[in-house]
């Protein structure tokens, strides 16, 4: 065996020599040591193993992108329509809003304002209608404009000034969030319409609860502005045109739910 081999001719090599000095007995000594290591095969199973390495940490699993603040999309109806950008989620389930808020109520941190769309005559859109394209959808008419612009006015007299403003791809939300001139408006896709697809409501509540769920609970107040099929997913109510419903965060990510006083 290559073990044997290599003992034995490490044995030729460490025969005792005539000398008796002390460095010669402790070198016939070492050389003693060697020969048992080698027959043994502790020697050339180090050799054959080679250089140890220390063990690699374990990787880590992806952790599942959650939508953020930080990261709202930009102002581009097609992109935010994308089903990619909304995201699936386990979240609470809908709940009926349990007392009224106030104006005065609207301006503490904890705060979200998710409000319907201001006065736009009809139900759903017409028939081949484009995102893109605000001429083929339902729109506000003169009484929605106005009805914006004062929701705006009697916020801002109240000193509420939300800290993010975030609508639905809709033409109607849009116009509605820009009307109310409360600051820059950024859309957010699971606050689209669900009026045509009652299969992905679900999820889409679910995604939006998510994102809720990820906000700063003492960063507002903040503002949505959605479509009635979308508010009663939530909540369970119905609400007219310009009415909505108040969150009250809390820091464990969860909310209470108050109906917006007319």
């Amino acid at each position: 065996m290559h073990h044997a081999n290599l003992g034995n001719d490490r044995a030729d090599r460490c025969a005792a020599p005539d000398g008796k000095s002390v460095a010669v007995r402790l070198s016939t000594l070492a050389c003693g040591v060697f020969v048992l290591l080698a027959a043994s095969g502790v020697f050339g199973a180090s050799l054959a193993a080679g250089p140890t390495q220390a063990p690699s940490a374990p990787a880590l699993a992806a952790s599942p992108p959650v939508p953020s603040t930080a990261a709202t999309p930009a102002l581009s109806p097609r992109a935010a329509r994308s089903e990619g950008s909304i995201l699936e989620s386990t979240a609470a389930a809908p709940s009926t809003p349990s007392g009224v808020a106030t104006l005065a109520d609207l301006a503490k941190p904890n705060v979200l304002v998710i409000i319907r769309h201001a006065n736009a005559p009809g139900v759903g859109d017409p028939a081949g209608y484009n995102l893109d394209d605000c001429a083929t959808q339902r729109n506000l008419d003169d009484k929605g404009r106005e009805q914006a612009a004062a929701i705006g006015r009697a916020w801002k007299q109240a000193g509420i000034f939300p800290t993010r403003v975030w609508t639905s791809a809709w033409c109607r939300c849009i116009e509605t969030a820009q009307r109310m001139a409360l600051g820059p408006v950024a859309l957010l896709p699971q606050l689209n319409s669900s009026f045509e697809d009652a299969g992905s409501r679900s999820r889409q509540t679910d995604a939006l609860f998510q994102f809720i769920r990820n906000l700063k609970p003492n960063g507002g107040p903040y503002l949505m502005v959605t479509h009635q099929v979308n508010i009663s997913a939530i909540s369970n109510d119905w609400v007219e045109t310009g009415a909505g419903v108040v969150l009250d965060l809390k820091k464990d990510g969860t909310w209470t739910m108050r109906k917006l006083a007319q």
